[in-house]
């Protein structure tokens, strides 16, 4: 099947597995993806990560290697079979070498590996991750299911997230609104950092606006899932989403809004919220943003297959029609009776 080194009951369990799941033999670099997956699917190893021989190698994943991870990380979600545990067992019995090597893996002391999201190509440079951290503990959001909403200003992302939460049950999670709210919270620490912005069409630090997610994700750890909207925004929120979240959720799809920019203007200034950034100045200014920071980060998750684009010029209606194709597609969440 592969050529993988190792520990006899290590290969033998990732064999059984494999069968269980119906992966062909002649697929290659599956037993690495799957001790990847296993890393990033056990509690014990987001509390104390190790790393097995067997998984040093080629680190570069292909759009067929992510496809059979999806696949496989679904079936080790739903059914969490004996013989995974008994690879995390394994795994975890082991000791990281803190030597540089060329797995895929973190060295000793360092947080979980990214998905394979979070593994930038060419463009955007090295790994995210290389600073030494201690893996914090989430358990409350262990895996937890996402989908990203992202598109250009006024192009219904707020509309079509209230339609999906009335239909299937996902909590909305808005960064703008998550750092409104923080804004006019009268303790808030970061209230005034927020307000200016805002103001300016900038984007808000990405430490605050992890914050400010995961706290409502702990608030709401129970939901079949999250729609987070507006998030990420650039790159820098990538790779705060990669140091923070990404190792203790599970990306589903990114559902991109797409809409022409004369429609996104027309809808901005007919629309009267009260919003700050509703003016004809801030709104050029968040165009001009969404344009060279939002769309690479659209453009890197659509190399990797997760994108789900939907044409958002239309009527309310015959966009969510679309959604709805999409998420029945993607078969992650139940519709309401």
């Amino acid at each position: 099947m592969s050529q993988t080194q190792g520990n006899p009951r290590t290969v033998e369990a990732l064999e059984d597995l494999l069968k269980d799941l119906g992966v062909e033999e002649q697929e290659q670099g599956v037993v690495q993806l799957l001790l990847e997956y296993a890393h990033m699917f056990s509690r014990v190893l987001l509390q104390n990560a190790t790393v097995a021989s067997d998984m040093a190698g080629n680190s570069v994943i292909t759009a067929s290697d992510v496809r059979i991870a999806r696949t496989l990380s679904e079936h080790v979600i739903e059914k969490m079979p004996n013989s995974l545990l008994n690879i995390i067992e394994e795994v975890n019995s082991r000791k990281l070498n803190a030597q540089k090597s060329s797995s895929p893996m973190p060295a000793e002391g360092v947080s979980m590996v990214e998905p394979n999201y979070c593994v930038k190509p060419n463009s955007f440079g090295k790994r995210t991750r290389e600073k030494t951290r201690q893996p914090n503990n989430r358990n409350n959001i262990f895996m937890a299911k996402v989908v990203f909403v992202l598109g250009p200003p006024g192009c219904g992302k707020g509309t079509q997230c209230r339609k999906i939460v009335e239909n299937y049950g996902l909590v909305h999670l808005s960064a703008g609104d998550l750092l409104r709210a923080e804004q006019n919270r009268p303790d808030s620490p970061y209230s005034k950092l927020i307000e200016q912005h805002i103001k300016e069409g900038t984007i808000v630090p990405v430490e605050v606006t992890c914050k400010l997610i995961e706290k409502a994700m702990n608030d709401n750890s129970e939901a079949p899932g999250f729609l987070i909207d507006g998030f990420p925004r650039n790159k820098n929120n990538l790779d705060g989403w990669c140091e923070t979240l990404a190792a203790h959720t599970k990306l589903q799809f990114v559902l991109y809004l797409e809409c022409s920019m004369d429609v996104c203007i027309k809808r901005c200034l007919s629309r009267n919220q009260g919003r700050d950034d509703d003016n004809d100045e801030s709104l050029k200014k968040r165009i001009k943003t969404y344009q060279e920071s939002s769309m690479p980060i659209i453009q890197h998750f659509a190399t990797l297959n997760l994108v789900r684009k939907v044409d958002s010029s239309k009527d309310p209606e015959q966009i969510f029609q679309q959604i709805e194709e999409i998420f029945y597609k993607d078969g992650s969440f139940k519709r309401k009776l």
